[in-house]
């Protein structure tokens, strides 16, 4: 919250505190996704890594309608959190109604998973991910 603090709520942060790290990128594609989003008020977050829950159960993690951008992008809007440690561009505000609704005291970075699912994202907040899958991230190895 202390990295919020002067951000104004409508600010694009390149969000990424996930244990993964990009290993392939198309760095093109995904810079004109991310000024397409930031120019579209509509867009409150863009996730151009479609894996997990996103992929695997997209009735459970996305609503139905394809959205399809100027270019021909096609989107699906998340319906609540999943994937959101992930590397993707997010508006201050929705890390902002995030973080707040979290409790005070957080036993460890694992348990904000779960913790997160008690947060009620909120219906204005639109977060996006692209259908296709523009960045291959892999799992940091374990610390010696």
């Amino acid at each position: 919250m202390h990295l919020l603090t002067e951000i104004d709520d409508e600010e694009w942060i390149y969000w990424c505190v996930d244990d993964k790290y990009p290993i392939q990128l198309v760095t093109d594609k995904i810079g004109s996704l991310i000024s397409h989003a930031m120019r579209s008020p509509e867009v409150d977050g863009l996730l151009f890594c479609r894996c997990r829950a996103t992929l695997n159960n997209p009735k459970l993690t996305l609503y139905p309608p394809k959205v399809k951008n100027p270019f021909g992008d096609i989107y699906f809007e998340r319906k609540a959190w999943f994937q959101i440690w992930i590397h993707q561009i997010l508006r201050a505000k929705v890390l902002r109604h995030l973080f707040t609704h979290l409790p005070d005291h957080i036993p460890s970075a694992k348990a904000m998973d779960e913790l997160k699912n008690d947060v009620p994202k909120l219906p204005e907040h639109r977060l996006f991910v692209t259908k296709e899958n523009f960045a291959v991230l892999e799992k940091a190895p374990a610390e010696v």
